[in-house]
């Protein structure tokens, strides 16, 4: 398909794509990249980080943004210590996995990032997802669900589906097999909102070009499908060590004409994931 004919398409015949990005509030050059991309119109999903030590005065730069895009918590188990809760992922996972995770202190980091985010924003988040996909793994997914059904702030509110309709590599098949499976289908059952396809899973350290990536992904989306993505400055990777790929895929999702071209060729439109 061409761009010439895609022009003369009417906005309701493309297949609607959520460009969210997530770690917002991560560090200031992850929330500057983050914010390009917004501003360039293409990402209308941002995801925080609220147990952030730097949350609240990110959150100032993002909650002001909430009528043009949707701004959801990241809920995040891993990346800072929190009591009662393994240090690592994979320490995660085998507890999950076994029956093991303490229920309690998962359901006591929600209500805390929930709170923070609440309070840094002024209302409850539009949707909420799980750094490194946690909250799609046995027993944390029952807690937020617990919390979705009892919690009236939260009814309503969208939740990452990470499993994918179609093979999109190992990586992205092992999140569906730990969990993101049955979450689609709980959430499925319980009518709660989510997205119907998921996408964005690669191995970062990989340096291919992500245009192509995201070109592939868009290939065979179906209406409704998140891309998550992770755009930022530059940084040292010591200290963040995905930073090269942030960097990469920032150049490429802060390129307005860039992105409307692939959208065009593409047949999509980028859109809000709670709208």
């Amino acid at each position: 398909m061409t761009a010439a004919a895609d022009l003369s398409r009417p906005a309701a015949t493309l297949r609607r794509v959520t460009l969210c990005a997530d770690d917002f509030g991560y560090s200031e050059s992850v929330d500057e990249g983050i914010l390009a991309c917004v501003g360039a119109g293409t990402v209308k999903a941002v995801s925080c980080m609220s147990v952030a030590p730097r949350w609240r005065s990110a959150a100032g730069r993002i909650a002001p943004m909430h009528a043009q895009i949707d701004v959801g918590l990241h809920w995040c188990l891993t990346e800072w210590p929190q009591r009662g809760l393994p240090a690592s992922l994979r320490r995660m996972v085998i507890q999950t996995q076994l029956g093991a995770l303490d229920h309690s202190a998962v359901r006591a980091a929600l209500n805390e990032q929930l709170q923070r985010f609440t309070d840094a924003t002024g209302r409850a988040p539009d949707f909420i997802d799980g750094h490194q996909h946690v909250h799609a793994l046995p027993t944390v997914r029952d807690v937020l669900l617990e919390a979705l059904a009892t919690r009236p702030e939260l009814q309503g509110v969208s939740v990452r589906n990470t499993a994918s309709l179609q093979w999109r590599g190992a990586k992205a098949a092992l999140l569906g097999a730990l969990g993101g499976r049955r979450l689609r289908s709980e959430l499925r059952r319980r009518g709660q909102p989510h997205n119907l396809d998921f996408a964005g899973v690669y191995d970062f350290a990989a340096t291919p070009d992500y245009e192509s990536r995201l070109r592939a992904w868009l290939r065979s989306a179906p209406d409704g499908l998140l891309v998550m993505c992770h755009p930022g400055c530059m940084t040292d990777t010591s200290q963040d060590p995905i930073a090269a790929a942030r960097a990469r895929e920032a150049v490429v999702l802060s390129d307005e004409p860039r992105m409307g071209r692939l959208a065009m060729e593409s047949g999509v439109r980028w859109a809000r994931c709670c709208r």
